[in-house]
C-alpha cells in the first residue's frame, strides 16, 4: 500500500470515527439550563428499604422560571408519585394500575396527607415554603423505581426517577 492510499485510509476511519461521535445524542442534563421546575426528593432514597404499608415521601419543589407563582410563591401545581414510569407502564406494579400512587397539587386536591407549601428543609428552592409531603396508599412487597412527576404553573414538567425501592414486610 502507497503511503498516498494509507493516508487516505487514516483520513478516512478518523472522518468516520468523528462521525459518530457527533450522532451520539447528549443528556438532557448536559444540554444547558434546565426550564422545568427544581426538585429534590428528601427520602428514599436509592436503594432504600421501606415497610409495607402507607409511607411519607418528602421533597422540595419550586420553579424559579414560573409567572404564576402558584403555591406560596413556588411556581408549582402539581406533584405526583408512580411506581414505574407513567408514560411508558415499564416497571408499574400489577396491582397499581397504571403506577399511580399519590398526588399533591393546586388547588389543594390530594391524597389524604399529602400536601404542598410546607417549610422548605434544603437550599435548592430559595422559597421559604417549597416543601412537600406525598402519603403513598398500602405498599406491597418488591423493589420498584419510584418516578416523581413535578408541574409548574407554566406548563413544564420535570421528572425524576429514584431506583430499586424495597419494600417488604412490616
Amino acid at each position: 500500500m502507497t503511503a498516498y492510499r494509507k493516508g487516505a485510509v487514516r483520513l478516512g476511519i478518523a472522518l468516520a470515527v468523528m462521525a459518530m461521535l457527533a450522532s451520539v445524542a447528549i443528556p438532557s442534563y448536559a444540554q444547558g439550563l434546565s426550564t422545568g421546575p427544581l426538585v429534590e426528593l428528601a427520602n428514599p432514597t436509592a436503594g432504600a428499604y421501606l415497610r409495607r404499608g402507607r409511607v411519607a415521601l418528602y421533597g422540595n419543589a419550586c420553579d424559579p422560571n414560573a409567572t404564576d407563582p402558584g403555591v406560596v410563591g413556588t411556581g408549582i401545581k402539581r406533584i405526583v408519585a408512580y411506581f414505574g414510569d407513567r408514560d411508558t407502564l415499564v416497571g408499574t406494579p400489577s396491582w397499581r394500575p397504571g403506577g399511580y400512587l399519590t398526588a399533591a397539587s393546586l388547588p389543594n386536591v390530594t391524597q389524604p396527607g399529602s400536601q404542598l407549601g410546607m417549610p422548605s428543609t434544603s437550599p435548592l428552592c430559595k422559597v421559604p415554603n417549597a416543601g412537600f409531603k406525598l402519603v403513598t396508599p398500602s405498599l406491597k412487597k418488591g423493589t420498584y423505581d419510584l418516578n416523581i412527576y413535578a408541574l409548574s404553573t407554566s406548563g413544564a414538567e420535570t421528572h425524576i426517577v429514584i431506583p430499586g425501592i424495597r419494600v417488604d414486610k412490616p
